[in-house]
């Protein structure tokens, strides 16, 4: 009867289910870094066996380690063997590793201990801590060690990708070793500063990008509330860290695989950065080998799918011992005979199969007690499945893999008599049999993903979001969608705006132009009104096919409308509530539904599902949290706790900072609540940074959803999606909120680029403009970039993240009525600012901020600052200094003023006395103050003015300046004065209608700064609503404590801009052909045409100012010489002409490069160019030439 019921039992176990195995190869988890293990202690002795070469093709080739871990030991006076030996023996590994793999060998370089000079204890062993001085601890001297120890080593031709500080840096031990506290005040020295000091030491001698990797903090186990502590203490400036490190020593998780599994889990809290677990390595004598290759094959399979590690390393590659401390047992002396422990096999299922940059994929099991995890190789030709299988019963999988094709394989097990086996093909669609106890490897071969010939484009606009996300090292915000967005694509940690407020910004970033040629600098400036010939990004894909539409903010919304000319199809605004005055911040009890941005979103979800039939589309979705005010509903207020609140590192303004620099946060200042002057409340402080953070995790939930619906709609592989935000934010930082600012807060911005068939998975450092969008996306979808983008493709950085990218990227910001212009030059190292006066081009005053030694730009370095390193910045930005506030620049009619004129008429000023040649007829006052009309100003010149003395109002506005001026809808108003004052001081200009409670409604509000200099200002106005009997008021009483005399001249309100008429619309544009002659507008520009009738005709020979090129040949001389005439506008920046010759028509043109002759034409604006063919004619059967006219803006 036991027999019978034994043989039951046998029976059942055999008829278990087969198991499935689904892998979503689109779902793609973390990148690896690779795989690696130590040589920290003998590689002298590695170098010098008899087995060298043997050992190293069994480590690197079948193995295929990533990494070698080394460590320092520069300047380890009496160590055994010398330093210099373990130095080179590491080299040695690695270039016959090289030499054997074909790859490229990375290297983390930890320290054990600094020499002994710089230990408290004067030896590298048993603990201690850093040395010190009457200074303090030697952190200096520390990073200097460091710094040498690497140039040492890269010198003796060792490249270090990765280092880390410190081993261990809270376990003392007999061995090197040194004590670092996360932070000072335990009786050692502050990891956290030794660590900044390292970088700073390494980013001042090598620059960012030539600079090893650092990973940190190398904690000996994974205990989270310490291993925590060291990283709170490295923050805020995570930047600077490129991965979190620790070992594994908890417990016998070299026997108890699972011992670790709820700190992984609670680690996965810091996948903000890579995870590394860079050292473990157990003795153990007890287990039988396929017990330790389980347990191995487990411990990893639970670091990598739970604590989503990116590199695991082992900890000795050698070792001189049997009991698993090395992956292999390598006896001293240099003819032992080595042994490969089962830890190696365990260790190869994935070492062997999975390298650097390989995604790890997400994948779902339908039963059993069964590990499997997948792998994709960056390019997705390859992928790799491990299933460790650790009971006593074989399972069949069956495994199905969704979003790629599997064309073929290798199976590779492990059992207790298998070492990692090749057993023949895999069969795609076969089951595969898992025995008892094993570890089996799949080695596939899948379809390469090519790219769509015409991607969609996703374009998410996000409203004053500066980088304050967790994927941007903030640990603390909940932004899971942008996170894994991040994850999936490329993170731009370095990406700027062009000047720091809504319109201009969005004004570059869609034209591809900077604002001094959109000539947008106020936030709600009409790009239109000063370049009403730009394509957008929309507009120029559509002309290759694309459809184009958006919803919510994308430009600045003027008027109720978002640049119509952009849209093949009407754009919409969106529904919702978007939030009053009343209040700057509120947690609101209103249903998620019941906002602007849930709305926006819920109408893009459904115009995604129509979409999907009218591919390729562009679609701009536009949010508009986090701007002010800061209003989210409740659920997204709780997802942060006071602790998660991080206050600004210094409240008041930099040292040594400009008064250009600030700006008064009047946009803060404005909501209910408020102060009007001053600092706010600590309380309201707390609750502005609380409902930023809400809205940002409200407008995260948002992105989830669109990116859910891409999913849904079956667009997620075939559509670039691209993040960004406008510019940045201040929140209390120098004493600072909002925008409005050249600091890096407020041009600093997060760019996220997803291209789903590219690898993904990247934080590039390299330095890149909001304006380089345009061009990108055009390379991504193979349509030919316009000649006049003032951006530089990013695409060369997608392709190899590791590129330094662009050495400059420039901001720019407008003060005192734009009579002053702040350029900003961000570099590697500095932030550098020059601010130029409008009418003279003068340089008026310098700001220069040391990124490497102040990250948050607390100190103007300018006085300190070596004059080369200046004059070389400024050299740098010189070429950025652009348009009026150039001195000398072009008066060559500009391509608007062109279109403008066409058929126009001058505009009508309707100011009365605006020179005040009657008085102060037309005009009145309201205040204490006293006006004067003197005949002549020494500063205003010898005609009348009006001067405005004795002010007493204790507030801008008590004192007045007026005139009953009214405005139209849909007109456009130009409104310029020159003006000056006894001494430095604000004015504020408006125009509203009358009456109390009318701020809101105002169509222009400016706060310049006057001077005791004459300057001109100039605003363009294009009201929303009619209004008769507005006014135009000067408001000049005291403005921030100073009541300054205020004289007023010149004032003017042309309507209809400088003239009416012109071309409009579509007619306007660089490309357009209104006439219908065949000639564009650009064309009609360059060779003096009328671009609104049809007056097409040649150039007649050296004679008149208008036509097109002609041809001519001289057959005078021995040889005939070919040869091109055209007419060219003198100084005329604005196009390029470039003649060009050929053989053929087929083949490519080339720039000539013969002889030019110039003839001035009868028109002083014009000469006539004549350009030789460098090609003699002779030698040639046939020649072509032509002229390229290039806008060049």
């Amino acid at each position: 009867m036991k027999k019978l019921l034994l043989l039951c039992i046998l029976l059942v176990a055999s008829t278990v289910a087969a198991i499935d195995v689904y892998i979503d190869s689109n779902n793609k988890l973390q990148k690896i870094e690779g795989f690696g293990a130590s040589g920290a202690f003998g590689e002298w002795n590695f170098r010098e066996h008899n087995d060298f070469e043997e050992l190293v093709e069994l480590g690197f080739n079948q193995l295929g380690l990533d990494i070698f871990r080394i460590q320092n030991r520069y300047n380890h006076v009496g160590s055994n063997p010398v330093w210099q030996q373990g130095m080179l023996g590491a080299k040695s590994i690695i270039n016959e590793a090289e030499e054997v793999t074909g790859r490229d060998i990375k290297v983390l370089m930890s320290a054990w201990s600094p020499p002994a000079s710089l230990k408290s204890n004067a030896t590298q062993q048993n603990g201690g801590t850093l040395a010190s001085d009457s200074n303090g601890f030697r952190y200096d001297d520390y990073a200097q060690w460091w710094l040498d120890g690497y140039l040492t080593y890269s010198n003796n031709n060792i490249d270090v990708d990765f280092i880390s500080i410190q081993n261990e840096p809270q376990y003392s031990a007999d061995w090197n070793s040194c004590l670092f506290d996360a932070s000072e005040g335990g009786g050692n020295a502050g990891y956290d500063k030794a660590f900044e000091a390292v970088w700073q030491k390494f980013a001042t001698s090598l620059g960012s990008h030539a600079m090893p990797r650092m990973v940190a903090p190398e904690h000996h186990n994974t205990t989270t509330n310490i291993l925590q502590n060291y990283i709170d203490a490295l923050g805020p400036h995570y930047d600077r860290i490129y991965g979190f490190a620790h070992h594994l020593y908890k417990g016998d998780a070299f026997r108890n695989p699972d011992v670790a599994n709820t700190e992984f889990a609670a680690l996965t809290n810091l996948l903000y950065k890579p995870l590394f677990q860079t050292e473990y390595g157990k003795s153990n004598s007890v287990d039988n080998a396929i017990t330790r290759k389980l347990n191995l094959a487990r411990l990893m399979h639970n670091s990598l799918t739970i604590e989503n590690v990116s590199a695991y390393f082992y900890w000795g590659l050698w070792w001189p011992a049997d009991d698993g401390r090395g992956l292999i047992n390598l006896p001293y002396g240099n003819s032992s005979t080595y042994e490969i422990m089962p830890e190696f096999y365990a260790f190869k299922h994935y070492s062997a199969f999975i390298h650097a940059d390989w995604r790890r994929l997400g994948l779902s099991v339908s039963n059993g007690n069964i590990d499997v995890s997948a792998y994709a190789s960056a390019d997705r030709t390859k992928m790799s499945v491990v299933i460790v299988n650790d009971d006593g019963w074989s399972k069949t999988i069956n495994l199905a893999v969704d979003n790629t094709t599997l064309s073929g394989g290798t199976i590779y097990q492990s059992t207790a008599t298998l070492d990692c086996a090749n057993l023949g093909s895999y069969v795609p669609g076969s089951a595969i049999t898992v025995p008892a106890n094993s570890i089996t490897t799949l080695d596939l071969n899948t379809a390469v993903v090519a790219a769509p010939p015409n991607p969609n484009i996703l374009m998410i606009a996000i409203d004053d979001l500066r980088p304050q996300l967790r994927t941007y090292g903030h640990p603390q915000m909940v932004t899971p969608h942008l996170d894994e967005l991040a994850q999936e694509g490329y993170q731009f940690n370095r990406a700027y705006c062009q000047q720091g407020v809504c319109g201009p910004s969005r004004a570059s970033i869609m034209t591809g132009l900077r604002p001094d040629t959109t000539l947008a600098y106020k936030y709600n400036d009409d790009f239109r009104s000063t370049i009403p010939w730009a394509y957008t990004i929309p507009m120029t894909l559509s002309e290759h096919g694309y459809y184009s539409t958006g919803i919510g903010k994308i430009f600045h919304v003027i008027s109720g409308s978002n640049d119509p000319l952009s849209w093949e199809y009407s754009w919409l605004q969106g529904g919702g509530s978007y939030g009053g005055t009343s209040a700057a911040y509120q947690n609101s009890t209103d249903a998620p539904d019941s906002m602007r941005d849930h709305d926006v979103a819920t109408k893009a979800v459904a115009k995604l599902g129509e979409l999907k039939n009218q591919q390729p589309f562009f679609y701009g979705v536009g949010f508009v949290r986090p701007h002010l005010p800061f209003v989210a509903p409740d659920e997204y207020w709780d997802l942060y706790d006071l602790a998660d609140l991080v206050g600004p590192e210094r409240d008041s303004e930099p040292v040594d900072g400009l008064s250009y620099s600030y700006e008064g946060w009047n946009e803060l200042r404005g909501y209910g609540g408020m102060p009007s002057s001053g600092a706010v409340s600590s309380i309201q402080e707390q609750n502005l940074i609380h409902g930023y953070y809400a809205c940002v995790s409200f407008v995260d939930d948002q992105v989830g959803r669109l990116m859910d619906a891409l999913e849904v709609q079956g667009l997620a592989s075939n559509t670039i999606i691209v993040v960004w935000g406008d510019h940045g934010y201040h929140l209390g930082n120098h004493g600072q909120w909002c925008k409005h600012s050249n600091f890096e807060l407020d041009a600093r911005i997060p760019l996220i680029v997803k291209v789903p068939w590219m690898p993904g998975a990247e934080k590039s450092d390299a330095l890149v403009e909001a304006l380089d969008i345009y061009p990108t996306l055009l390379d991504l979808c193979g349509v030919e970039k316009p000649a006049h983008l003032q951006g530089e493709s990013f695409l060369p950085v997608l392709q190899n993240p590791s590129l330094k990218g662009s050495n400059e990227a420039v901001s720019q910001y407008p003060r005192n009525g734009q009579s002053v212009m702040g350029y900003s030059l961000r570099t590697d190292r500095y932030r550098y600012t020059e601010w130029i006066q409008k009418t003279t081009g003068s340089l008026l005053a310098r700001e220069i901020y040391d990124h490497f030694l102040d990250p948050m730009e607390h100190t103007n370095v300018l006085s300190s600052t070596d004059a080369a390193v200046l004059s070389e910045l400024s050299s740098q930005l010189a070429p950025y200094i652009g348009g009026a506030y150039v001195a000398g620049s072009s008066d060559a009619v500009s391509f608007t003023d062109f279109l403008n004129s066409a058929g126009a008429q001058a505009g009508t000023d309707i100011i009365s006395n605006g020179e005040f040649t009657s008085g102060t007829a037309s005009w009145s006052s309201q205040g204490g103050a006293t006006l004067s009309n003197p005949s002549t100003d020494a500063a205003l010149g010898s005609d009348p003015c009006v001067r405005i003395s004795n002010i007493t109002g204790g507030n801008v506005y008590n004192d007045k300046f007026l005139q009953t001026v009214g405005y139209e809808a849909g007109k456009a108003y130009t409104v310029r004065f020159s003006a000056r004052a006894s001494s430095d001081r604000q004015i504020r200009l408006i125009w509203l209608p009358p009456g109390l409670n009318q701020y809101n409604n105002n169509v222009l509000v400016e706060n310049p700064v006057l001077t005791s200099a004459a300057q001109t200002f100039e605003f363009d106005v294009n009201p929303a609503a009619t209004v008769a009997n507005a006014q135009l008021q000067f408001q000049v009483g005291s403005f921030n404590g100073s009541a300054a005399d205020v004289y007023i001249d010149s004032v003017q309100i042309i309507e209809g801009g400088a003239a009416t008429g012109g071309l409009s619309g579509a007619n306007a544009l660089a490309y357009a052909d209104p006439d219908g002659d065949g000639l564009d507008n650009v064309t009609e520009y360059a060779f003096n045409f009328n671009p609104t009738s049809n007056d097409v005709h040649k150039l007649e020979s050296m004679a008149g100012a208008s036509g097109l090129p002609t041809m001519q040949l001289d057959e005078a001389g021995a040889e005939p010489v070919f040869s091109i005439d055209y007419v060219r506008r003198k100084d005329a920046r604005q196009v390029q002409y470039v003649a060009e010759f050929t053989d053929s028509l087929t083949q490519n043109w080339n720039a000539s490069s013969g002889g030019e002759s110039v003839t001035d034409a009868v028109d002083p604006a014009w000469e006539i160019v004549s350009v030789e063919d460098a090609e003699p004619v002779s030698s040639n059967t046939a020649r072509f030439g032509r002229v390229r006219v290039l806008l060049n803006p």
